[in-house]
């Protein structure tokens, strides 16, 4: 058997607790739970330490995209079905707002923003705009 070249890493295979962290990872997108989910330590990185485990992660993601959209068409079909059979009111509208959704015509979200406005009639507002005009003075004569 050939001697391998000083600092040239072995090829790991791919272990149990591997497998558990991709598909955690696929699941909820959280490196984070994925390492606590599969019981490795935060500090170790999978994908870095293993170069199979990123291939398989990324085959993995293929993968799990992949069935996503083969079952898009059954799923989107039931959310259809709700909107126009369904007996409740609450559900009808719920998949009304999930269809309009995931056709791209979800409402505007808006952000209300106000803007106070400060009161100079108190004695510590005074003193701090006295400070702030000694300040401004002090930067001006230098």
């Amino acid at each position: 058997m050939p001697k391998r070249k000083p600092g040239r890493k072995k090829n790991k295979p791919i272990t149990e607790k591997d497998l558990i962290y991709m598909q955690a990872k696929a699941l909820t997108g959280s490196e984070r739970e994925a390492k606590k989910i599969a019981n490795i330590s935060l500090k170790v990185d999978p994908e870095k330490n293993n170069p199979a485990v990123k291939e398989s992660m990324k085959d993995y993601k293929r993968f799990m995209d992949r069935k996503f959209i083969e079952q898009a068409d059954m799923v989107a079909n039931e959310l259809l079905e709700l909107v126009m059979n369904a007996k409740s009111e609450t559900a009808k509208l719920g998949a009304i707002k999930d269809w309009l959704d995931r056709a791209g015509l979800a409402p505007v979200s808006k952000t209300e923003t106000t803007t106070r406005e400060i009161g100079t009639g108190s004695q510590v507002a005074i003193d701090l705009i006295h400070r702030l005009n000694k300040l401004d003075n002090k930067k001006g004569g230098e």
